[in-house]
Order: C-alpha cells, then structure tokens, then sequence
C-alpha cells in the first residue's frame, strides 16, 4: 500500500490503519478517517483511498510460527475417553465445548471452526459469565483466552483445577501472549495444550480433537446455544 495513503499495522491480535495524512484522505466504511489515528480493522469493512474501493477479508490459516504447547497427560488423557453419552437418551452426544474470549469477532470465528467439525458449542465475553455457566453445566472442553476484561484466564484455569468437577476438564489456552515464560506460566495453571495467536484452522480443530475426540468418526453432529443465550457476553 502507498505511504502516500494508509498504513495497516499489526497490534498483537488485531489489524489497524492509519491515514498518514493523504491527499484525498482515507475511509473506512464511509466515515474519513482522522489522519495518524489507529482504526481497527474487521472482517467485512470497507476502506477507500480516493478512488480505489478496497474489502477487508479475514482468513485463518496454518501457521508454523504458532507457539504451542501440549500437557503430556492430554493425548493419554484422549485415548482412554469414553465416547459422550445423553444422560437422558443413553446415545452418544457430541462434545460441547466453552470458549471463554473477550474478543466478540474471535470468539464467532472460534465458534464456525468448532461447529463445522461437529462439536456443540457456547460462549462467554467474559470468564465471570464462564464460571456462572460452568457452574450449572460442565463441558466438556473449555477455550481460554488470558487477557480476560474481568478475571485472568490463567486464574480462572487455576480455580477450575482445584474444583473436583472441574479438575480433569481439557482446557486448551489460546493466547497472543507467546513468550517462553506466558507459555510456562500457562501449563503451569493447569492448561492441556498452549496456542498463541493467530491459531490455524486446522491446529484449533486438532488440538480439541485430541483431546475430547471426533465427533464425526461417531457420526455426531453438535447443536449449539443460540446467540445471545446464556452464557451471555459484555
């Protein structure tokens, strides 16, 4: 992109632009942006740099940079699960899995790649609405980011462990904080598997396969909350 326009730059897990005083100017999704202010930028916005009309399309993709940790006990773990059982019905269930991410787009993007691979799946904005809905009905995996806007996620990870009901749930960590030490204080908390961000489609949907299993060698397909029922976000 000319410097004669705009600027994307990157911000840990998020893209923003800035207009760097152009001519014309730049516009993100109608509105001109002020020149040498941060604007993030979603999947879907539209920018425009005079006459050149630009879509924003967000792609998840296998990456080897990732950092990535795995507990020792997951895949041990994994291969002697029994398959998920209806208490009500006795049938096999598919796996239902929590993810607890403040980020609203992410969590949405979380949720597709679960959901095409067959798992039910809720969400939580924030880990207060987390623990309210772990409390009445444990899942079977928990997604757990770190940067949480109320309690930290290595916190609530540290509370699930010491809770008898929730000692052995799976939970896999997805993080933007990648160093060596954020990935040891992690595991250290009591995570199954570490990820950084940005996390592929592919090593998301293996790590929770892993660990609780693929729900369509059983022919399983999840159906998940609605939006905007409980858990509920900020």
């Amino acid at each position: 992109m000319s410097r004669r326009h705009a600027e994307i730059r990157a911000a840990q897990d998020r893209l923003n632009i800035v207009d760097l005083s152009s001519i014309n100017g730049t516009k993100l999704n109608g509105y001109q942006l002020r020149p040498e202010q941060l604007y993030r930028l979603r999947h879907g916005d539209v920018l425009e740099f005079g006459s050149v009309r630009v879509e924003v399309v967000f792609t998840m993709v296998p990456t080897h940079e990732t950092v990535k940790e795995e507990n020792p006990r997951a895949r041990k773990a994994a291969k002697g699960r029994d398959p998920f059982t209806d208490s009500r019905t006795g049938r096999p269930r598919a796996p239902e899995v929590l993810i607890v991410e403040d980020d609203a787009e992410l969590a949405h993007i979380f949720r597709t790649i679960l959901e095409m691979n067959g798992y039910r799946v809720s969400q939580a904005l924030t880990t207060g609405d987390a623990m309210r809905t772990i409390s009445t009905s444990v899942p079977d995996l928990i997604l757990l980011d770190v940067m949480m806007p109320d309690l930290s996620g290595l916190e609530v990870c540290r509370l699930l462990r010491r809770d008898l009901r929730t000692a052995d749930v799976p939970i896999v960590i997805v993080s933007a904080k990648t160093s060596p030490e954020a990935v040891r204080e992690g595991m250290r908390a009591g995570a199954d598997v570490y990820l950084g961000k940005p996390v592929g489609y592919d090593e998301l949907a293996r790590a929770v396969r892993v660990l609780i299993g693929d729900p369509a060698k059983r022919g399983l397909k999840g159906a998940s909350s609605p939006t905007g029922a409980a858990p509920q976000g900020r």
